[in-house]
């Protein structure tokens, strides 16, 4: 193969890399005798419905605004021009080498070189949205580290060409593995397509691995649009779970409950930084130093992962009905990154004393069929309950016109206008009067049938700072969590959410108590269409918010207008 010697007035000096659309040289400009590196780049029309023209007018003027991107954390770019037919990209030449390259030799990344890591990709990313660059094509092949550490992201410019005529030229665009749900679609992208790959990113450098892996693109991309990962912290114990939530988001489908910007990611990881209990430093270290555990608890671990899960903070998701049965047999309150070290310095003495090794088989068989009896009773309740609502609700919409009842209170009270019947309906959609929820952290509870599940849901109204008139000033939501058998609470005292959840809150917060995730009622997004999306998740991990209620606000009445 024939080796270029120029391009433009570019001498080239020896080839660096080689990729699907050019090759990068190490150049010199013997104009001012500058060592350069230059990227040439194949511009074919073929499969992108783009003239040739049109094309290099697109080239031409992505690599005019990535020029303009004057930033430490950016590459430089000095030039672009045409030589034969070939374009090319001249830029500053760097001395360092890829996160990719870093993670195929086994490199580590504690929290802390991940968190400076990640500030200077997140000040790079902010300041390229806010000049209208969206890069599109984050990965660890291009971001450059030097020695100490100093991030160089490479290839902005190029990647905008890089997307069209995609399905034709696919090993053009690399590994599908970061790229966001809306690129795979084909739906016009912003900033928060480059968190998405960052995010990316980040769970590959906290796991060792990648959050969506298949055999073959096609398997990839479907993860991508329809599977959840694990929470990195599952993977890695060492990952504070705030964290593992901060990467979660990031790696939200849809770009409306991604991050807005780089800047809110970063403030998410840094508020997680393994500092919550003791000295910065030294819980900072005991975090990171927790995955390689001593060879001596080996065994208990292996055993550990079995039954700890009920401890509140090591193991979250898989039985939250465990978790809390055993909260008030385990005092403790610490934050989650210090819960699995004191537990594990804890467990082997008296608690894995293999005891069923020592029982025989008709003992064994006496507690099966006990488990058996209690299981199938609690079944039978729990279908007679189920049918006593049902064949009570009729009764409870009747009561308004029977007066003779006394054991219903809020249907005698039905003349006062502030008491309101517990249960909300299309017929009757009203869910509480602004007099009701006058000062703001006041609340109702009410319930709502729910026509898609055919029972009765429990649900709340918040009122929050603002004024009385609008609806923004007002948060109903589910009760209910999703997924998992538990209910929401809705905690005014700070210092239960201090001392329990580990958390310092200025105002009164939502608790998911299975999982001990916490949600702030006032971080508010407004999505199109004027849909507002309440209660994002500020600690801890949970599959996804509180399901929000809409609101109207009629003159005195507060109501439900979607309920499903």
């Amino acid at each position: 193969m024939e080796t270029a010697t120029k391009a433009g007035r570019y001498e080239i000096l020896e080839e660096l890399g080689r990729g699907a659309m050019g090759v990068v040289y190490r150049a010199k400009d013997p104009l001012i005798g500058r060592i350069v590196a230059t990227k040439t780049i194949q511009i074919s029309e073929e499969g992108t419905g783009m003239s040739r023209t049109q094309l290099v007018e697109l080239f031409q003027t992505e690599a005019r605004a990535a020029g303009l991107l004057n930033h430490p954390n950016i590459v430089a770019i000095y030039d672009v021009g045409e030589c034969d037919g070939v374009y090319y990209i001249t830029m500053e030449l760097l001395k360092g080498k890829s996160l990719q390259s870093l993670l195929d030799s086994g490199e580590k990344f504690p929290i802390t070189r991940l968190l400076r890591i990640t500030e200077q990709i997140c000040s790079a990313l902010e300041f390229a949205h806010h000049q209208g660059v969206v890069h599109r094509d984050i990965k660890p092949a291009n971001i450059m580290l030097t020695n100490d550490d100093f991030v160089k992201i490479t290839d902005f410019g190029t990647a905008k060409v890089l997307e069209y005529g995609a399905s034709q030229r696919a090993s053009a665009m690399g590994t599908p593995s970061y790229m966001s749900p809306e690129q795979i679609k084909g739906k016009a992208v912003d900033g928060r397509t480059d968190i998405f790959s960052l995010g990316v990113i980040l769970y590959e450098l906290t796991t060792g691995q990648k959050p969506f892996h298949g055999q073959d693109v096609a398997t990839v991309l479907y993860k991508i649009l329809n599977e959840q990962p694990a929470p990195p912290h599952q993977l890695n114990p060492s990952i504070p779970t705030g964290v593992s939530s901060a990467i979660l988001k990031a790696l939200t489908k849809s770009p409306h409950l991604r991050y807005d910007n780089c800047n809110d990611l970063l403030e998410d990881l840094k508020h997680y930084r393994p500092s919550v209990v003791g000295s910065a430093t030294s819980v900072g270290r005991t975090a990171i130093s927790i995955p390689p555990r001593p060879a001596t608890a080996q065994k208990v671990d292996k055993e550990y992962h079995v039954e700890v899960p009920r401890i509140p903070g090591v193991e979250p998701r898989p039985t939250p009905a465990a978790s809390s049965s055993a909260r008030p047999a385990t005092p403790l309150k610490p934050a989650v990154d210090s819960d699995s070290l004191a537990v594990t310095q804890r467990q082997p003495g008296n608690v894995y004393a293999e005891p069923a090794a020592k029982m025989d088989i008709a003992q064994v068989k006496r507690i099966g069929t006990i488990a058996a009896a209690v299981l199938l009773a609690l079944m039978l309740g729990s279908f007679a309950i189920k049918t006593f609502k049902r064949t009570r609700q009729p009764d409870l919409d009747a009561l308004p016109a029977q007066s003779s009842e006394a054991s219903t209170p809020p249907q005698n009270a039905l003349p006062e206008p502030v008491e309101r019947p517990p249960y909300v309906t299309e017929s009757n959609p009203e869910v509480a009067t602004v007099g009701e929820l006058a000062k703001p952290w006041s609340s109702k509870k009410f319930f709502y049938r729910s026509l898609t599940l055919s029972k009765d849901v429990p649900a709340m109204i918040v009122r929050l700072p603002g004024p009385a008139s609008e609806r923004k000033s007002y948060w109903a939501f589910s009760l209910e969590a999703p997924f998992a058998q538990c209910q929401f609470e809705y905690v005014e005292d700070k210092g239960k959410l201090s001392s329990d959840y580990g958390f310092e809150a200025s105002h009164p917060m939502v608790v998911s108590p299975c999982s001990r995730a916490v949600f702030d009622p006032l971080q508010l997004k407004v999505l199109p269409g004027n849909i507002f999306v309440r209660g994002a998740i500020v600690r801890g991990y949970d599959l996804r918010p509180p399901f929000g209620v809409d609101l109207q606000i009629r003159g005195n009445q507060i109501r439900a207008v979607a309920m499903e």
